[in-house]
């Protein structure tokens, strides 16, 4: 998980007194939410956003007021930790969450995928149909006599 403002911060206590745990987790979810996403992130998408990170309404709007944990500039919801890590590091677009570095990228395939050392072949089935028609038959029996 991302750093987050801290449980000693007096901004926190606050919002752990008036909502417990679940204010903490929807503060805790929507930062990870503004760090994912490049657009719905206007106070217009509230709804929205507590759909998406299941959150309650309610709380999430006095999470986002109420505490000063973060700021609404030209409409759009703003973290300043979130936003100093988001222009270090993440690309301008996507409504799409951002991808590691070590997602498996082409860029960082290898030029060539080995070929098996082994060779693969094809087996039979396990079981063949008439073990499987008298398997299910014994069951059949089995749940007539019970």
């Amino acid at each position: 998980m991302r750093k987050l403002a801290s449980r000693k911060d007096s901004r926190i206590i606050d919002l752990l007194i008036e909502y417990g745990p679940e204010g903490y987790g929807t503060y805790a979810l929507l930062v990870e939410y503004l760090k994912e996403r490049r657009s719905f992130r206007s106070i217009n998408d509230i709804r929205r956003i507590a759909f998406e990170i299941h959150a309650n309404e309610e709380i999430l709007r006095a999470v986002i007021e109420d505490f000063g944990l973060f700021e609404i500039v030209d409409g759009t919801i703003i973290n300043k930790a979130v936003e100093r890590k988001m222009t270090a590091t993440e690309p301008e677009n996507s409504d799409q969450p951002a991808l590691p570095a070590d997602c498996g990228r082409p860029d960082s395939m290898p030029e060539e995928i080995p070929k098996p050392t082994v060779a693969i072949t094809e087996t039979e089935p396990r079981t063949s149909s008439a073990k499987r028609r008298a398997r299910r038959k014994r069951l059949r029996d089995h749940l007539k006599v019970g």
